[in-house]
């Protein structure tokens, strides 16, 4: 039997530990993030767990495989989004439109750590994109999710080139 590590730990510490659980383990296949292995953080409520769910269909079914008619049930209405060029609000239609942009530029995201807690997730991922002249380009960034009645409301956003940032 697997030892659980949380066994030896006060119920206190226990819960430290679980919110601090993150997952990395992905691989990059072809032009999208292919998830190979995960583990998410441990949820502390079904709040939390229903908004990691979304959030994964978001991630995995969304951005990966290209299937922007669910963005309809996983999005407010009315998506705000802060970057550094600035904040926008987009519709569900709006959004699925910059998805597909992004999946013709070949644009593919790496989730290397994640944590929730309660209505906010963040994740701290590395990209690519291809350039004009069909070269990858590498960025990294950090990404925070805001939920509101189980659907993705609102998310900050901010990246840089590789090599500021490593991937570990």
């Amino acid at each position: 039997t697997p030892s659980n590590p949380t066994s030896r730990c006060s119920s206190a510490a226990s819960d430290v530990y679980k919110r601090q659980l993150f997952f990395s383990v992905f691989t990059l296949s072809a032009a999208f993030t292919a998830v190979a292995q995960s583990v998410f953080p441990i949820p502390k409520s079904d709040v939390e767990a229903q908004n990691l769910q979304v959030w994964k269909l978001f991630s995995e079914e969304v951005l990966r495989n290209g299937r922007v008619e669910l963005l309809v049930e996983l999005l407010e209405p009315q998506y705000v989004r802060h970057d550094p060029d600035g904040t926008t609000v987009v519709s569900p239609a709006e959004f699925a439109d910059q998805v597909r942009t992004d999946l013709e530029d070949n644009m593919a995201f790496t989730p290397n750590t994640i944590s929730i807690d309660g209505n906010l997730l963040w994740v701290r991922w590395s990209g690519t994109t291809e350039t004009e002249e069909g070269a990858d380009f590498p960025f990294r960034g950090m990404q925070l999710f805001r939920f509101y009645e189980g659907k993705l409301a609102e998310t900050w956003v901010l990246y840089s080139p590789a090599g500021h940032w490593s991937d570990n």
